[in-house]
């Protein structure tokens, strides 16, 4: 699965800006930045992969209303999602690492960061 592919998922579920791996410079305060993890070797046996990625979701400054209500839109939108085709890639399931978004602080200009992480599970 790759990062753009992954994006344009998530686009396709929630209207919002999503960004790779990195808050750009220029991005409007109220964003989301979408990372893609290795995790565990494919399964030699089944060719199972198991990649998690995490969404950044920001808002702006002391936002914490609204950026909260933005997290839990995109969680609400992921969570346990089954059977869905990312790219080429046939996604099982994507399940939260977490039971709500987790709140990780302010960024420099004091705007709200939330913290999403999943998992997922991908056939051959």
């Amino acid at each position: 699965m790759k990062i753009q592919e992954l994006i344009s998922y998530i686009k396709s579920l929630v209207n919002f800006s999503f960004y790779p791996y990195v808050f750009p410079t220029t991005a409007a305060d109220e964003c989301g930045v979408v990372s893609i993890f290795a995790g565990p070797s494919v399964d030699e046996d089944t060719g199972v992969s198991r990649p998690s990625f995490q969404v950044l979701i920001r808002g702006k400054r002391k936002d914490f209303q609204k950026t909260e209500a933005r997290a839990y839109e995109v969680f609400e939108a992921l969570a346990n999602k089954k059977n869905q085709l990312i790219g080429a890639h046939s996604v099982v399931i994507i399940r939260p690492q977490s039971s709500t978004p987790i709140f990780i602080g302010l960024d420099e200009t004091d705007r709200p960061v939330y913290s999403l992480n999943f998992e997922t599970v991908i056939r051959p």
